[in-house]
C-alpha cells in the first residue's frame, strides 16, 4: 500500500513539473536581435504603401514598378531626427507579394533610434511611444516627386529572453 502511495505521489509531482514546465515554455519568448517594432495609425493614407516593423511595402496598384523611392526622413515630436536615402526602382526592392515590393529598413532605424534604445528612449514591447512621422519620398515614372506623410508609434524589442504574458 506504500509504495502505491509513493508511485501515485511521484507521478503526480512529475505531471504538476511537466505542467509547469509546459507553462513556462509558452511564456518565456527569445529574439536574436535588437529592434524596433512599427505601427502604423489605422486611418494612415494611402493604403497601398504600409510601413510596418519589417519595412515599406508598396502596392503596384497605386505606384509603377518604375516609381524610385528617394529617401525616408524620420521626425520625432516635430524634430528631424534622421534620415534613409535609399533612390532604388521598386522593381530593384525585394518582392514579398506578386503585387508589390517592400524596402526593409531595419537596421536604418537602428542607426538613427540607437541599437540599444539609447537615443530616445522609445517604451519597449508591450508600449508604444507616439509621436513619430515618416515623410517618404517618391518620385513617380513621369517625374513628378511625391511626399507621403506616415504617423506610426514605435516600439523596442531587446535582445535576448523574456517573460510575456496575455492580458485581457
Amino acid at each position: 500500500m506504500k509504495t502505491f502511495i509513493k508511485f501515485i505521489i511521484k507521478t503526480l509531482l512529475f505531471f504538476i513539473v511537466l505542467f509547469i514546465l509546459l507553462l513556462l515554455s509558452m511564456c518565456i519568448k527569445y529574439e536574436p536581435e535588437n529592434y524596433y517594432g512599427i505601427v502604423e495609425k489605422v486611418d494612415s493614407y494611402p493604403r497601398n504603401l504600409i510601413i510596418s516593423t519589417s519595412g515599406i511595402y508598396f502596392n503596384y496598384k497605386k505606384f509603377s514598378k518604375e516609381t524610385v523611392l528617394k529617401k525616408i526622413e524620420v521626425f520625432f515630436n516635430n524634430k528631424f531626427i534622421g534620415d534613409i536615402v535609399v533612390n532604388k526602382k521598386l522593381k530593384d526592392l525585394k518582392q514579398i507579394h506578386e503585387d508589390g515590393e517592400e524596402y526593409q529598413f531595419k537596421d536604418d532605424l537602428l542607426r538613427i533610434l540607437g541599437k540599444n534604445n539609447e537615443k530616445f528612449r522609445v517604451e519597449l514591447e508591450g508600449h508604444r511611444t507616439t509621436g513619430f512621422i515618416f515623410n517618404i519620398y517618391i518620385e513617380e515614372s513621369n517625374g513628378n516627386e511625391v511626399l507621403i506623410k506616415k504617423e506610426v508609434d514605435i516600439y523596442f524589442v531587446k535582445k535576448g529572453y523574456s517573460f510575456f504574458y496575455l492580458v485581457e
